[in-house]
């Protein structure tokens, strides 16, 4: 994990020369796939900016399995085909579920704006469903909630990065 953030550090405190690129992202791709969260969200990034837009839906879907709030929204987004540079098959059930398990685990008491803005895109969804639909969608909400926890992770580790 430490190698992790030494790496994220010196990409973005130094900047890398072309050369090291390349090998920086196969190195957030490798600490990626031992479930380091902060390196899936980079390899996320860094998919959609190289336009490898299919394998970002992947490390979404690893990423909310990891219970990120941030990649709940993007993905509730992707999948009410509001996000093109994913390239995700549209499917509301499951992005309306996405936006009741972000809405749910972050509250009413943080990022207002943000919640607002994602309360619009939630009820968005929810008009085109039908009943049914929506009963499924909460199904899906139930059983997630049930098995995860939802936290914003962003903000503990750019702490972390300035602190160590």
């Amino acid at each position: 994990a430490d190698v992790g953030r030494v790496w994220m550090c010196i990409e973005v405190c130094v900047g890398l020369p072309g050369n090291r690129i390349k090998e920086s992202k196969q190195r957030y791709a490798e600490l990626a796939e031992t479930g380091y969260l902060p390196a899936v969200k980079k390899t996320i990034q860094l998919v959609i900016e190289t336009d490898k837009t299919h394998q970002a839906v992947v490390w979404l879907e690893e990423a909310v399995r990891m219970g990120d709030a941030t990649s709940l929204a993007l993905l509730a987004k992707a999948y009410a085909g509001n996000y093109p540079k994913t390239r995700v098959e549209k499917d509301l059930v499951k992005s309306y579920s996405y936006y009741l398990n972000y809405l749910d685990a972050m509250g009413a008491d943080r990022l207002a704006g943000t919640r607002k803005r994602i309360e619009k895109e939630e009820q968005a969804v929810k008009e085109q469903l039908s009943e049914t639909q929506i009963a499924d969608a909460e199904k899906l909400h139930q059983e997630y909630r049930e098995n995860h926890t939802v936290m914003l992770f962003e903000i503990p580790w750019k702490l972390s990065l300035i602190n160590n």
